[in-house]
């Protein structure tokens, strides 16, 4: 719409100023008339173009790209948001195998770290080291007393 109002003041400009070479003759005309140059009047094409506003209100709405963003929530709102609870130890434990020969103790290999009954060490994590004691380990799955775990903690081969 802007653009088509802007070629059709550009056109009314361009056929309201008189050629050149009219020009010329006008212009000898003037002088001769009243020894002064008159100054031809031209058509502003300045044309201010309204802006537009983007008002980034959290409270009336979503980013539609993006609705569980939380970028556009005041720093108070956001901290508690990204506050979670942590998950407890042992979720970073995987019981990977256990093994189980006639006349042996059962083994278990837990994340990279084989145990038996009794064990009591570190185990890496993601997270880092955990301190863990084996309790008992049965056909598919293990039980363990974790640190920083109140109960003891039983692993499927399973899960």
């Amino acid at each position: 719409m802007y653009v088509l109002l802007t070629l059709v003041l550009y056109m009314l400009a361009l056929c309201s100023v008189p050629s050149v070479s009219a020009q010329a003759d006008d212009e000898s005309e003037d002088k001769t008339e009243t020894g002064k140059e008159e100054e031809m009047s031209v058509i502003d094409m300045n044309v201010e173009f309204p802006k537009s506003v983007f008002v980034d209100d959290f409270r009336k709405g979503a980013d539609p790209f993006f609705p569980n963003s939380v970028r556009r929530l005041p720093a108070s709102e956001k901290a508690a948001d990204t506050e979670k609870p942590k998950p407890p130890p042992s979720t970073a434990l995987k019981l990977r195998g256990i093994f189980m020969v006639e006349g042996e103790p059962a083994r278990a290999l837990i994340n990279d770290k084989i145990v038996t009954i009794g064990f009591e060490g570190n185990v890496r994590t993601e997270e880092g080291e955990l301190h863990i004691k084996c309790s008992d380990i049965r056909e598919s799955s293990i039980v363990l007393e974790v640190e920083g775990e109140s109960i003891p903690v039983e692993l499927s081969i399973y899960e």
